[in-house]
C-alpha cells in the first residue's frame, strides 16, 4: 500500500494511492486504517513530502561495504545524528546549494517511517512501530571545515529529500537501493548489506529519544557520498517503493 501526502484545498492531506487513483484514509495512520472512498485521480493533486516529521534520526556508517571502502572499523552500535525537520523536502523539490558551500554531496538511503510513539521498545517489537518506508537522500555540505560536528553540514534547508510516498508491507532489510546522477548509475546495492537492521536501529534510538508518529529514521548509504554540482539531477530508487528525484539548484536561481 502506498500512502501519499498532497495539497488539497491548500491543506496537507494524506491519502492512499492505488494505481492512479487517490482514496480517503479510513481510520488512523497510527493504528488501523484502510482505503475509503475514491477522492480523485493522482494527476489532480500536487504531491508533498510524504511526512513532515518532528525528528529525523540518521544512522551513519551502516553498511559493511562503506566501512570496508573507507577503511573504518565496523561500529559496535549504531552511530546516530539528527537532521532538523526544516531540511525535509519532497519528490521533485530542488536541493538548494547553500552560499557558504561549494561542495555538496548526496547519498541515497532507505527511510523508515514511524507509526506510533516509540519509547524504549525492544528489538523484537520494534517493527510493530514501523508504518512503512520511503526513499531518502542524505545531502551534506562539509567544505565549511570550521564545523566539528555534522549539524550544519547535514542540516541546511532542503538537505533531506524524502518520497515520493510511504510504502507499507515491505521487508526493509532486503530491498535493492539504487541511485543515479544525471541518469548514470552510481549506486546499486541491497539493504541486506546493512550492519544494523531496521529493528535494531529503531530500538536503539528509542532508548534515548522518543520517536513520534511520522518521524523518520535514515538507515545510511552503502558507499561514500557523491559530489554533485548545480543543475545535476539525483534519483534514488528503492525496490517496491519507487523513485525520488531532485535537482541541485542555487538560492539565487530559486529567488529569481
Amino acid at each position: 500500500m502506498n500512502i501519499i501526502r498532497f495539497a488539497l484545498d491548500r491543506e496537507p492531506t494524506y491519502g492512499i494511492l492505488d494505481a492512479d487513483n487517490v482514496y480517503v484514509i479510513a481510520g488512523d495512520l497510527s493504528g488501523e486504517f484502510a482505503a475509503g472512498e475514491k477522492l480523485c485521480a493522482l494527476g489532480d493533486v500536487a504531491l508533498l513530502a510524504p511526512v513532515q516529521p518532528r525528528s529525523v534520526a540518521c544512522v551513519a556508517a551502516n553498511y559493511h561495504a562503506l566501512c570496508n571502502e573507507m577503511g573504518r572499523q565496523i561500529p559496535r552500535e549504531p552511530e546516530v545524528f539528527l537532521k532538523p525537520p526544516s531540511a525535509v523536502v519532497g519528490h521533485l523539490d530542488d536541493i538548494i546549494q547553500p552560499e557558504v558551500s561549494s561542495e555538496v554531496t548526496c547519498g541515497g538511503e532507505l527511510a523508515v517511517v514511524i507509526k506510533r510513539e516509540t519509547r524504549r521498545v525492544s528489538e523484537a517489537e520494534a517493527l510493530d512501530y514501523v508504518l512503512g518506508y520511503t526513499c531518502a537522500n542524505d545531502v551534506s555540505a562539509f567544505d565549511p571545515r570550521g564545523d566539528r560536528f555534522p549539524t550544519r553540514a547535514k542540516g541546511h534547508y532542503t538537505f533531506c529529500p524524502v518520497g515520493p510516498w510511504i510504502t507499507t508491507g515491505l521487508d526493509g532489510d532486503n530491498l535493492m537501493l539504487r541511485s543515479r546522477l544525471n541518469g548514470e548509475m552510481i549506486l546499486d546495492h541491497s539493504t541486506s548489506g546493512m550492519i544494523f537492521s531496521v529493528s535494531k536501529a529503531v530500538s536503539f534510538i528509542s532508548q534515548f529519544m522518543a520517536l513520534e508518529p511520522l518521524d523518520i529514521v535514515l538507515m545510511g548509504t552503502p558507499r561514500p557520498e557523491t559530489k554533485v554540482s548545480l543543475g545535476d539531477v539525483i534519483e534514488v530508487e528503492i525496490e517496491g517503493i519507487g523513485m525520488l528525484r531532485n535537482r541541485i539548484s542555487s538560492s539565487k536561481l530559486t529567488e529569481a
